[in-house]
């Protein structure tokens, strides 16, 4: 079963590899081009999460290509997969793509049946694939109201959801952190950045308004620890995750007032003929 599921987990992940180039060849060349880079920056940041992150693989699995080791979280394979999956479907938006989600939560799950991966790695892994897939889908496609930045929201957001994973699977907290009350830092600069790009990305509605909605969500977030049996309710998390999307908003709004409100130059009037 588990040679089955190492397999097929293999052929999911060369099969995303190469969709978006097909489904990009109707689209245009700049769509391929924009997956490749989208897929360059995925690989990247996985690679470097897994080695910051170190987590070892289920039942001490010794997992190595050409000799270099990689831990298991998040989940290579999951975040390529769901990449995949959700560039196509934006590039082909027809119901027929949503199956390529469906596959991707196979391959998955054969990363997690064959013993290579933990549930919260391949979690982490599609989040982080969903988030990227749609910020390079999205950057600087087509001249919006919004700014182009707002795209790199859906990415951050992706990176909010692999650190919840993380937290939940208990491979981090303020003991494996460089500096006292280091989680507290996290939650105001990581949440933070979620009232910017929310700020930006909603950029016609009320700014209060919109980091209203983001406050509560992160208070939504602290309060439904409560049924982790890993992780505590702490209300300064709280508060501080709070406050941060209260100063990292105000301030993203405040910057792009000033950018909307800058004095042009005056024209000068014609001469008379």
């Amino acid at each position: 079963m588990s040679a089955v599921a190492t397999l097929a987990a293999h052929a999911g992940l060369g099969l995303a590899l190469v969709a978006p180039w097909i489904a990009a060849r109707r689209a245009g060349p700049p769509d391929g081009r924009r997956w490749a880079v989208t897929l360059l920056a995925l690989a990247v940041a996985v690679l470097l999460l897994q080695a910051a992150i170190d987590r070892p693989r289920p039942e001490g699995l010794d997992y190595r290509v050409l000799g270099i080791a990689f831990p298991s979280f998040p989940s290579g394979h999951a975040a390529i997969a769901f990449a995949s999956a959700t560039y196509v479907l934006l590039l082909r938006p027809r119901w027929p793509m949503a199956i390529g989600l469906l596959m991707a939560a196979a391959v998955a799950a054969c990363r997690v049946v064959a013993g290579a991966h933990f549930l919260t790695d391949v979690i982490a892994g599609g989040a982080l694939g969903i988030g990227f897939a749609i910020t390079g889908y999205g950057f600087r496609r087509w001249p919006e109201a919004r700014p182009a930045w707002a795209w790199f929201g859906f990415g951050w957001m992706g990176m909010v959801v692999m650190m919840a994973a993380w937290a939940c699977a208990g491979l981090g907290g303020a003991s494996a952190m460089p500096f006292v009350d280091a989680d507290k830092a996290l939650h105001f600069f990581g949440f933070g950045l979620v009232g910017v790009f929310a700020v930006g990305w909603f950029a016609e509605h009320p700014a209060p308004r919109v980091l209203a909605i983001v406050v509560g969500l992160t208070m939504l977030d602290e309060a439904m620890q409560v049924f982790l049996p890993s992780r505590t309710v702490d209300p300064l998390d709280a508060i501080m995750s709070g406050l941060g999307v209260v100063v990292f908003g105000a301030l993203g709004h405040a910057t792009m007032t000033k950018r909307t409100t800058a004095p042009t130059e005056p024209s000068l009037p014609s001469s008379p003929r």
